[in-house]
């Protein structure tokens, strides 16, 4: 295409059982976190990364489950 843009059309539309789809929007996250940018010019701390941090070590801190594969600690 000109100026060097390219089209592409996905093969396939993935839904969820209701029938949504998120094309376009894409996918919500389940945990939202702070504004970067904002933090970073406050001189704070990143709190989307210390939000991270904190739900992967509570998922990690979980025992294991019979229907998933074992966690070395």
């Amino acid at each position: 295409m000109p100026d060097g843009w390219t089209f592409g059309l996905p093969n396939e539309e993935y839904l969820t059982p209701s029938g949504t789809t998120f094309d376009g929007p894409g996918i919500p996250p389940d945990i939202r976190a702070g504004d970067f940018v904002h933090d970073i010019s406050r001189g704070t701390p990143d709190s989307a990364f210390t939000q991270a941090l904190a739900a992967l070590r509570a998922h990690d801190s979980r025992p294991p489950t019979s229907d998933g594969p074992a966690r070395r600690g």
